[in-house]
């Protein structure tokens, strides 16, 4: 590695790694990755350019650090997300992976926090999306149903009294020897659960959905399975001083393949934070709370600075995915924490490390929000201007074998 300024103080001298002189036997793969970023890449005209998903990403963990801890003066565990080293580490890196085909940051601090962290979440939903995707191409013999609850709400509507009428209503219809007599008769295997939020300021408020993927061994006419939901849903919602028409209340749907399965049940998450990353004007539909951190940043709204606060309180301790009980021996998925997922770092074979940065680095990368910048350059294998940045900014001990001459 190169340094591209003068040693700073508390910066520790390293020996260039084994990438400098030639490429470990490990790997063909990092062979062809030689090979595809030799050639010079086209000078990106990065002011014109739209930004990229990553850089997206981070300009709402931004976003969310200044809401959730008031610039800093209150603590949440946000504040600390991508921008200080985890306990031990006396530098962070900045790799390429081979596995994912994309860059990371290594030895950085992770929130976990899935629901308010746009960073975290897009980790966090896309293992996943792999885990789940291989724990279903090994079971096929079973059915997956698609299952959608929703009930009314008002615009005064706190969401965290919606989610809790969600949560007893659902409850109510897998409880009980009616509910016994019904999974004897799908011949019931489990459920994997998560939420959906959205937010609209004109119309209704908070709109909650929870979506549900049921999973049976006989199967079943989706009518027969919406009836009994509905039955039981609707009166329990009734109950506690909610309601749902029979129309909206329950949704069920047939998944014909499994990747239709697990892209319902994890929808929500990276792939949304892509499709629908540009703000859209409120209408017949909402807001996500990643959109609501659009807004906050771009118009300083004060009812989206608002809502993303109640949305951060209403999901604080949730899980990104909820098991049945025995499910997951079922499918051979382990049972993780979200806060694992995000901390975990990929195996160094299956890295190349493009640069490593030290505290001095990551103060002025903190400062001028740089992380999203970074990540994008190196995912697209720009070295020519990652390396312009680096110089520009006197930040990085450089790879020598990616930065020289392209």
């Amino acid at each position: 590695m190169q340094d591209n300024h003068k040693t700073q103080p508390g910066r520790d001298k390293i020996t260039p790694l084994v990438l400098n002189t030639k490429l470990s036997s490990n790997s063909k793969k990092q062979a062809c990755f030689v090979c595809s970023v030799s050639n010079k890449a086209e000078k990106a005209n990065l002011s014109d350019q739209k930004k990229s998903a990553v850089q997206i990403r981070y300009k709402r963990l931004s976003m969310a650090r200044k809401i959730l801890t008031n610039n800093g003066h209150t603590k949440h565990r946000i504040g600390l997300c991508k921008r200080y080293l985890k306990a031990g580490a006396n530098n962070a890196e900045l790799n390429f992976s081979l596995k994912h085909n994309s860059a990371s940051f290594r030895n950085l601090i992770s929130c976990g926090s899935v629901w308010v962290c746009p960073v975290c979440s897009a980790k966090v939903t896309e293992r996943r999306r792999e885990e789940l995707l291989t724990a279903l191409a090994k079971n096929d013999n079973y059915h997956y149903y698609l299952v959608t609850y929703t009930l009314g709400h008002k615009k005064y509507d706190f969401l965290t009294v919606l989610l809790d009428r969600l949560a007893y209503a659902i409850g109510r219809t897998k409880a009980g020897c009616r509910w016994q007599k019904f999974r004897e008769y799908i011949g019931y295997v489990g459920t994997i659960s998560t939420l959906e939020v959205t937010f609209n300021p004109k119309y209704n408020g908070w709109h909650p959905h929870y979506h549900m993927l049921l999973i049976t061994e006989k199967n079943i006419r989706e009518k027969e399975i919406k009836e009994y939901f509905s039955s039981i849903y609707i009166k329990a919602l009734n109950k506690i001083g909610g309601y749902a028409t029979e129309e909206i209340a329950v949704d069920v749907q047939y998944a014909r393949e499994k990747e239709e399965a697990a892209g319902y049940i994890l929808k929500w998450g990276v792939m949304e934070e892509v499709t629908r990353s540009h703000i859209k004007k409120a209408g017949g539909g909402g807001f996500s709370a990643f959109e609501l951190l659009d807004i906050a940043e771009e118009t300083g709204e004060f009812w989206a600075i608002e809502a993303f606060k109640e949305f951060a309180e209403a999901t604080k301790g949730k899980r990104l995915l909820s098991f049945s009980k025995g499910l997951n021996s079922i499918l051979g998925i382990k049972d993780r924490k979200d806060e694992v997922i995000a901390e975990e770092e990929e195996e160094q074979a299956e890295n190349i490390t493009l640069a490593r940065f030290y505290n001095n680095d990551l103060i002025v990368i903190r400062e001028h929000n740089l992380q999203g910048m970074i990540l994008h350059l190196a995912n697209k294998k720009d070295f020519a201007n990652l390396k312009e940045l680096f110089i520009d900014y006197g930040i990085g001990v450089i790879n020598k074998q990616f930065f020289d001459d392209g």
